[in-house]
């Protein structure tokens, strides 16, 4: 076995089940209509634009991140020119997703074939302790300094500097600040729990492994 080959995909199986498993519940929350439509009622969206409206907006923005449909709505200039660079944003998101799935899928067919389903036990492990760290660092950010995280953030991916809006305008008044603290939340805490199931799947693995070796 090429040593190399062999390191390459250790690290590029560990990687990808890294990105995977974080982006994998954010996605379900970014593209779940029943998520924005709970998320309205817990922020008294219906109150301010009604259920009826509110729900046809959030089933717009899905579909518009989705490439479904255009954006409608009275957005101003601005909102839809970060709007169009959110969806840019997605679609890479999108591609990464569907990138890393296909490395883990030839990462396994690598090291089944070279006998060496111990090494994706260990990228498996690695990763979920990597993420449930991760998860609950986030977590805490969101909870304890969400206003910073979400600025620094906002910076990074938009330095253009469109992402800021009056309180009364319609994608703050669709989707505040708690709308995006509860959505990561779920997205991180999904993580973990995924992250704690794998690595309990990966401790299990090892001691049916070390049982046989015994027998």
């Amino acid at each position: 076995m090429n040593s190399s080959i062999h390191k390459t995909a250790k690290i590029l199986l560990t990687i990808s089940l890294i990105l995977l498993i974080l982006i994998t519940p954010l996605l379900f929350f970014s593209y779940n209509e029943e998520h924005y439509n709970s998320q309205a009622q817990k922020n008294d969206v219906y109150q301010k634009l009604g259920e009826n409206l509110t729900k046809e907006q959030n089933k717009n923005t899905i579909n518009y991140l989705l490439g479904k449909e255009k954006l409608k709505g009275k957005y101003t200039e601005n909102e839809i020119k970060h709007m169009k660079d959110v969806k840019k944003i997605y679609t890479t998101i999108n591609i990464i997703s569907l990138t890393c799935l296909l490395i883990i899928i030839l990462s396994i067919i690598y090291f089944t074939k070279n006998k060496q389903e111990k090494q994706i036990i260990r990228s498996l492990k690695i990763s979920s302790i990597t993420i449930i760290i991760m998860g609950l660092l986030l977590i805490a950010l969101t909870l304890f300094n969400f206003q910073s995280t979400f600025t620094i953030f906002h910076n990074i991916f938009f330095p253009q500097g469109n992402w800021l809006f009056p309180y009364n305008s319609l994608l703050i008044t669709l989707y505040p600040n708690k709308f995006f603290i509860n959505t990561a939340n779920y997205s991180f805490l999904a993580s973990t729990i995924i992250s704690l199931i794998i690595l309990g799947f990966t401790f299990l693995s090892k001691a049916h492994y070390l049982f046989f070796l015994k027998k």
